[in-house]
Order: structure tokens, then sequence, then C-alpha cells
């Protein structure tokens, strides 16, 4: 990255709390199997896949927002994809 800061980067910074915030993991663990390690890497596929409950951290249990945690899983989802800074302000408008 050397020292440079660009929207790319804040996208992706954005992505990785939101997956915090869901999961309750650190973004880099070696607690877990080999593969897993990473957030992101760990966390694309379920996202793809739309089964965004799959991420929640266990201790919420089911007590937890439904659609605010599909947004947050939308948009950490569009980050990933490397949206534009068009394409997060199109998810601000849907009143997240």
């Amino acid at each position: 990255m050397h020292g440079k800061v660009t929207e790319k980067i804040d996208v992706y910074a954005f992505c990785v709390v939101l997956l915090e915030l869901l999961t309750g993991r650190k973004p880099i663990s070696n607690g877990h199997p080999k593969g897993e390690e990473s957030l992101v890497m760990w966390a694309k596929p379920v996202l793809n896949s739309g089964k965004f409950s799959r991420l929640l951290d266990p201790i919420l249990g089911v007590d937890y927002d439904v659609y605010q945690m599909e947004c947050m899983a939308l948009a950490a989802m569009l980050c990933i994809r490397s949206v534009s800074v068009t394409g997060l302000m199109f998810l601000t408008r849907i009143n997240m």
C-alpha cells in the first residue's frame, strides 16, 4: 500500500469494519482453519451465497434486526466487489 490512501482502500476498510461488527471476528486470526484466517476471504463466499445469517456472531443468538443485518451484509458484499464511490452514494440513498 506504500502509505497511500485511496478510495478503494477506504471502501475495503469499511467492508472489514462491517464484517467485524457482523461476525465478532478479527480481520486476521490464526485461530481459524486454514483458508479461513482472513475475515474477508472467509466471508466472501458466504456473502455471495446470500446466506447472511451464517456470518453472524453466535453470541447474538436471535437478538438482532434481520433487515439491519441484511443491509450491513449487502453493504459489505458491495464493498468487497470494489464498488465505485457512486455505488456507495447509492447505498446511502436507500436509507440504510
